[in-house]
């Protein structure tokens, strides 16, 4: 043993000498330590013996700094029995705040644009797909059952924000000083459903148009909004390959409108501009 020791003393002292690139490599840094420990045998337990949600991490990776969003853990995860999740962590500056962003529609997936913003403020954040995995105009998750019903009606976003939060008292090794939902469509209506029975979860809750009807005007609406956008050759009239094009079109006439031509439309109800012009 002791030969084996002095055998690797001098390799350190080697790779120290000639840079100490070659060990190193395989080193991970704390933060990509301190992730990847979430997905740990001994987490792991911990992570499934969480009380109203047993939780298993499936991936903690360390996603490196791009644009304005800071270097994250990123964790993937279930909460039994089929609630996906996904969860970022800023492994630096963490603000010490919390911040679940709801989905869109049926849910069914993540979406980015609803978590970056909170992330670019440092904030810990997490969404969730709502029990199921599908399009967001795709309903057919809750046809005859029940549990996927009651999943998306309330208790996803419940068991989500409990999950989030031992992640967060994990990680950071201390509670989030403030926890806040923020949601807009379906997203709203998951915040209304959150003050209402769950009022503990979030010290703070924004939601914005919040569906009231959701088996009947919001499933009509939906399907309307896709037979309207189908010409007599049954394709897209819109596709999102046109979206470009309506951008710069829509900001060439209205973008100095609110007396600044710097790309943003301040109150889009005042721009009068004419699909036909294009």
């Amino acid at each position: 043993m002791r030969t084996l020791r002095g055998i690797f003393g001098a390799l350190l002292l080697l790779g120290a000498m000639c840079g100490g690139t070659a060990l190193a490599a395989d080193t991970p840094s704390p933060a990509a330590a301190a992730c990847a420990s979430l997905a740990n045998g001994v987490n792991g337990s911990k992570f499934a013996q969480i009380r109203e949600a047993q939780t298993s991490v499936l991936t903690a990776v360390i996603v490196p700094a791009h644009r304005d969003i800071p270097e994250t853990c990123r964790v993937e995860g279930i909460i039994a029995p089929s609630v996906g999740f996904l969860m970022y962590l800023p492994t630096q500056d963490w603000n010490g705040k919390f911040m679940m962003v709801g989905c869109g529609g049926a849910c069914g997936l993540f979406l980015p644009f609803r978590i970056e913003p909170p992330l670019v403020r440092h904030y810990a954040v997490v969404t969730t797909d709502l029990g199921h995995k599908g399009g967001p105009a795709n309903f057919s998750f809750a046809y005859n059952n029940r549990d996927a019903a009651i999943d998306f009606g309330f208790r996803a976003t419940h068991v989500t924000a409990v999950a989030a939060k031992e992640l967060v008292a994990t990680y950071y090794e201390r509670r989030a000083a403030r926890n806040y939902y923020m949601g807009c469509s379906t997203g709203g209506r998951q915040g209304l459903m959150e003050a209402q029975q769950f009022p503990t979860d979030f010290e703070g809750i924004l939601a914005g148009a919040p569906p009231l009807d959701q088996t009947g005007d919001s499933a009509y609406h939906l399907n309307w909004i896709l037979r309207a956008n189908v010409g007599k050759d049954s394709q897209q009239i819109l596709n999102p390959d046109r979206l470009p094009l309506i951008h710069d079109a829509v900001l060439a006439a209205c973008d100095a409108a609110d007396g600044l031509k710097d790309g943003v439309l301040q109150d889009p109800r005042n721009c009068h501009w004419d699909p036909g012009v294009i």
